[in-house]
């Protein structure tokens, strides 16, 4: 005996014998809570330097050369010699650290004069 692998979409017997039309499948991402959490934890975008440059303010030659000596996180795309893009959210804190490891030596300095 064969057995037929059925599609998606399979007509179905209603319960007097007449063929029903198919019903539609939702997937899960569908429902609208499932939209508000994907929209709620989608990564944010990768951009290009021009657009950091205009969104931040530092030169687009600075944002290259930054992130060439690895103090800002950038992302390769493509193959070889493909371009280089960034994460607003993660330049912005890559580029506040250094000053606020500084602001917090200056702190310990001033702190440890007070005790003394």
């Amino acid at each position: 005996m064969q057995t037929r692998s059925r599609s998606k979409s399979v007509r179905k017997k209603s319960a007097r014998g007449m063929k029903c039309k198919p019903t539609k499948r939702t997937r899960a991402t569908d429902t609208p809570a499932m939209n508000a959490l994907l929209s709620a934890t989608a990564p944010e975008p990768l951009v290009t330097a021009k657009i950091a440059h205009e969104r931040i303010g530092l030169e687009r030659r600075a944002i290259y050369d930054m992130a060439k000596r690895r103090l800002i996180p950038s992302y390769r795309t493509g193959a070889k010699g493909g371009g280089v893009r960034f994460r607003i959210s993660e330049v912005i804190a890559a580029i506040r650290r250094p000053a606020m490891a500084e602001h917090e030596q200056a702190a310990a300095k001033t702190g440890n004069e007070k005790e003394r």
